[in-house]
């Protein structure tokens, strides 16, 4: 098994990429953020959800408790507001782990660059 990189294009071109998914893991968080906002409000509304044999059926199944992302329990509508906005976050995250570590791959592959320079002169 080794234990190398094998990077096909630039690193400049790996952290473009990068930076991406950071920003458009920025743009989702701010969407799902007003989105389950305005999903809350419009919750509370009777007009949303008008009593009768469908909505209340329907409701059992909002409102049963579930596992959230954080190992609460939570009702499904709550669970999946509390969840939904993570995924940008996520992709945020993700963005600025590839960006680091695309720095430090280069930061040494530059080193090693140099070692050897220095090493093949003498």
């Amino acid at each position: 098994m080794s234990n190398y990189v094998d990077i096909r294009s630039s690193i400049a071109d790996i952290i473009g990429l990068a930076n991406n998914i950071k920003v458009s893991g920025e743009q989702l968080d701010s969407t799902m953020t007003t989105a389950m906002s305005t999903i809350t409000n419009l919750e509370g509304g009777p007009e949303t959800f008008p009593r009768d044999e469908f909505t209340d059926a329907f409701l059992e199944h909002y409102h049963k408790s579930v596992e959230a992302s954080d190992g609460n329990s939570l009702p499904a509508n709550d669970a999946i507001k509390a969840s939904a906005p993570e995924l940008g976050k996520a992709m945020v995250a993700l963005g600025d782990f590839v960006t680091n570590a695309m720095w430090s791959y280069s930061a040494g592959d530059d080193g090693n660059a140099g070692d050897i320079a220095g090493s093949t002169s003498v």
